[in-house]
């Protein structure tokens, strides 16, 4: 709009259409179901001498789901989400930064089944980073949340958290980024007991942590690994604990062709309740690209997936599997029709091999995307 000025828009909008089984559709009835994507957003940006400012709303409309969907229908539902908000960088001087981020967040199922998720956020985050040579920063970053439900299934809580982040190169062809601090989670009594509501008691305040240690091999090969250990907000209880590790490398394996492989393992726990379960997840990607024209690319990729569960409240029924593998294979080609335009052909075989026989389900999808850049 002028030089110090900038109003943007970016979005990514979809529809989905199940030609069979719409009774697993995570809402609608299965013609035609809207999508906004995450990232999608309206911007306007403000320079203001040394501060840049930022004046935002995002917007999504989605399926929501848990990792662990296929143990239960009601944690697959669509929600209508956005986040407003203000965020301010201050480049003190040439050593000093810090921001601070306002933001208002809801998030409303889209099903009246599941209206009991819906839920209001509103937070400030902050961090001050010091990088006295331009290599290595180190910093210090807070935030605290307040967190209202529409009903009373879940409890409302206060979340906050300060941590300490430090990164570095190491050589040439290595970084790592090091984060550690303090969560505190404050919830309010349950009003709601079970089996109406998780009936969860759970406080928390604990450590958290992440390590990030990215490398180049050489100009064909570079891998990275992440592993740690964090708490977030839970459907079904009050919070989750989760400790992780992710591993993924990368290969030009020749001129126009390139192969990712990725692997993570998770073991979570919920904090309490009458839903109470503790999950270990472990999976593995493959992916492969090859350009066989200079307008045309193919990609092929397989997902697999393992969730072991042990449950822990009552509201499970002990001795009942709650196990499952996951496999998935997918094709794409895309064709570059312009320079601005590409046109995408997919399809995706997804197939769940429950413990539970009534969990076990193959689901097939095929994919039509133009992708326009202005």
């Amino acid at each position: 709009m002028t030089q110090n000025n900038t109003l943007s828009l970016t979005t990514a909008v979809g529809f989905d259409h199940y030609f069979s089984s719409p009774e697993v559709v995570p809402y609608g009835n299965g013609n035609y179901i809207l999508n906004v994507l995450p990232g999608t957003t309206i911007a306007f940006d403000m320079r203001l001498g040394p501060v840049f400012v930022t004046i935002y709303d995002r917007i999504s409309v989605r399926p929501a789901a848990r990792n662990d969907f296929a143990l239960s229908a009601n944690q697959v539902f669509g929600v209508f989400q956005n986040d407003a908000g203000v965020a301010a960088v201050w480049q003190i001087n040439s050593e000093l930064q810090l921001a601070v981020d306002l933001q208002r967040s809801d998030s409303l199922a889209l099903e009246t089944a599941q209206e009991r998720f819906s839920r209001s956020m509103n937070s400030i985050q902050t961090s001050l980073t010091w990088s006295p040579h331009g290599t290595w920063a180190l910093g210090v970053e807070g935030g605290v949340s307040w967190v209202n439900y529409r009903q009373q299934f879940n409890n409302d809580a206060v979340l906050s958290n300060v941590a300490a982040v430090f990164s570095t190169p190491i050589g040439r062809s290595t970084s790592i980024k090091l984060m550690a601090g303090i969560q505190s989670f404050d919830f309010e009594q349950p009003t709601v007991l079970p089996p109406l509501g998780p009936g969860d008691f759970s406080d928390l305040t604990d450590f958290f942590y992440s390590v990030t240690v990215s490398n180049q091999i050489n100009s064909r090969i570079s891998h990275a690994i992440s592993f740690g250990r964090e708490a977030a907000l839970n459907l079904v209880s009050n919070y989750v604990m989760a400790d992780y590790v992710n591993y993924g490398i990368s290969f030009i394996v020749w001129n126009g062709a390139k192969l990712s492989v990725s692997a993570f393992l998770e073991d979570s726990s919920m904090s309490g309740g009458f839903f109470a379960e503790d999950l270990n997840q472990r999976g593995l990607d493959v992916y492969f690209s090859h350009e066989l024209t200079s307008k045309m690319r193919l990609g092929l990729g397989y997902h697999f997936g393992r969730t072991e569960s042990n449950p822990q409240g009552a509201g499970i029924a002990a001795g009942v599997p709650r196990d499952f593998d996951q496999h998935a294979f997918n094709v794409d080609l895309t064709y570059q029709l312009t320079r601005k335009a590409n046109l995408i052909l997919g399809y995706r075989y997804l197939t769940t091999d429950a413990a539970d026989p009534r969990f076990t389900f193959d689901q097939n999808r095929y994919i039509l995307a133009l992708n326009y850049n202005f």
